[in-house]
């Protein structure tokens, strides 16, 4: 479900607001506020969905996995939680589809879904901004278009103001409809999934370098 809770300080600036995005979040035994992320070359980046109904899906993934997260939005988060490895820039990872094979889409060893995104990688500035850049968004207007759908955009404005029930059935129905998954090495990915949310369906995509 979505979760409201603030996990910034309420004076900081707040990132990834043009366009939003959303993260994957839990609390640990100690009550310690745990990201999901992603691994790039130099550590560990934040996970970012530019749709609420897609982080959804992710979260419904590893519920079945035994692993509880919440979808709340990125703006939420201190952004201290973006610090690369040496605490001299920002870093996160930006969702773009699930690789397939086959029309499979691709899992990793454990079970979780695979991943087909990009990581953003500035230096900190002051004050401090982060945002989805201007070639991030051409890459994923090129692989919606690919698929025909043209207003993702505005299909991922929309589904920001849907509630909890209809963001989980949207989500549950994904994962029911989803085309056998397998696991698979990354390097055999030939396209890439996308749900659309309008319809029901997935889409599957030539894969386009990001």
């Amino acid at each position: 479900m979505m979760h409201d809770r603030q996990f910034r300080h309420p004076d900081a600036v707040p990132f990834f607001i043009s366009p939003p995005a959303w993260v994957l979040v839990h609390e640990d035994a100690n009550g310690k506020l745990r990201v999901a992320t992603e691994s790039y070359d130099e550590g560990r980046a934040v996970l970012c969905f530019l749709s609420p109904l897609d982080a959804m899906i992710e979260a419904a993934r590893f519920a079945h996995l035994g692993q509880t997260y919440r979808v709340t939005p990125a703006a939420r988060l201190d952004g201290g939680h973006f610090r690369d490895a040496d605490g001299r820039g920002l870093v996160a990872c930006i969702h773009a589809g699930w690789p397939t094979q086959d029309g499979r889409i691709l899992l990793r060893p454990g079970g979780a879904l695979g991943r087909h995104g990009t990581t953003l990688h500035i230096w900190a500035n002051d004050p401090p901004w982060f945002e989805v850049d201007p070639e991030t968004l051409a890459m994923l207007d090129g692989l919606h278009e690919q698929a025909g759908l043209f207003a993702w955009r505005e299909t991922h404005h929309a589904i920001g103001g849907w509630d909890a029930v209809r963001l989980s059935e949207a989500a549950s129905l994904a994962l029911r409809t989803m085309a056998g998954a397998v696991v698979a090495d990354p390097t055999t990915c030939d396209g890439i999934a996308l749900f659309d949310p309008e319809f029901g369906q997935w889409h599957c995509v030539g894969r386009l370098e990001v």
